[in-house]
């Protein structure tokens, strides 16, 4: 998404896509480490998330921007691009102390995140239960 239209509305359901394939390139194709990463990911993301929450719940536009900042490293690290831009525009409204574009945006992202948590677990498969 352009850096230049950070209003664009979001899509996710038909454009969240997880890029296995760029994430296995940058763990010279290690299949077994992709999934610990995944499941690693799984196990971090509802603290990660629980933080953004609060952060938003506070209203306090630094600290927002700050949990945008690192649910957006967390995503990039297991290649969710789609979801790493939205939470780059989060982290940027919040810089920019636009309250109305964090709250819309941050309803994307609940979404987005749900969204995301499912493509991992079909990565991990019929045991991705166990592996969380």
């Amino acid at each position: 998404m352009p850096a230049s239209h950070p209003e664009q509305e979001f899509s996710f359901f038909e454009e969240m896509v997880f890029d296995r394939e760029e994430l296995l390139d940058r763990l010279d194709r290690d299949e077994e480490l992709l999934r610990e990463i995944l499941a690693s990911f799984m196990i971090d993301l509802p603290e990660i998330i629980t933080a953004f929450n609060n952060a938003l719940d506070s209203g306090d536009m630094q600290m927002i921007r700050a949990a945008a900042h690192k649910v957006k490293g967390a995503v990039a690290n297991v290649s969710f691009k789609q979801l790493g831009e939205l939470t780059r525009q989060i982290e940027y409204a919040a810089r920019d102390l636009d309250t109305s574009k964090v709250d819309k945006l941050s309803r994307y992202l609940a979404q987005a995140v749900q969204a995301a948590r499912g493509q991992i677990q079909q990565q991990l498969g019929p045991d991705a239960n166990s592996a969380i």
